[in-house]
């Protein structure tokens, strides 16, 4: 039987074979899917909004671009790190040091929920005080993508 990961002579951050027999890395790299693509949606639909609120083709009160930014940096972090990640593991087919993976995934995971909960406590503004319902189209479809931005943006996490 072959030595498990823990069990290894070389450290684990060295570009050693990460234990591709065991079934365990497919559930790492599914998971880490999910993750970038989650993210990637996130970068998409704030790059998508964030002209549009700066630009004054939608209502903004000055707090929009700031929201949109700083949730599209959080975004944009998450994917780059997973990203990478990914490539690692299958590129170089070694593993990834477990400190370095916790500490990057919990930056990464405060940041985005952190970024979407305000996004969407600031967005309640425009749903409670009837903003929607007087809204332009253009200003209707940007809450509804910044909305569904901000789920997948916790789904990520």
């Amino acid at each position: 039987m072959p030595p498990n990961f823990y069990e290894q002579t070389i450290p684990a951050w060295c570009i050693e074979a990460v234990p591709r027999p065991y079934s365990r890395w497919l559930s790492f790299l599914s998971l880490r899917f999910v993750t970038v693509l989650t993210s990637m949606i996130g970068v998409i639909c704030y790059a998508w909004g964030l002209p549009l609120q700066q630009g004054g083709l939608v209502y903004s009160d000055g707090v929009g671009p700031a929201l949109a930014s700083s949730n599209l940096g959080t975004a944009a972090y998450g994917f780059l790190w997973s990203s990478s990640v990914i490539l690692v593991v299958v590129a170089f087919n070694c593993a990834v040091h477990p400190g370095a993976t916790i500490t990057f995934d919990l930056l990464a995971m405060a940041g985005q929920i952190t970024t979407a909960v305000w996004d969407m406590y600031e967005l309640g503004y425009y749903h409670d005080f009837g903003v929607e319902r007087w809204s332009r189209g253009r200003e209707r479809r940007l809450i509804g993508v910044e909305v569904f931005a901000a789920v997948m943006m916790l789904v990520g996490s």
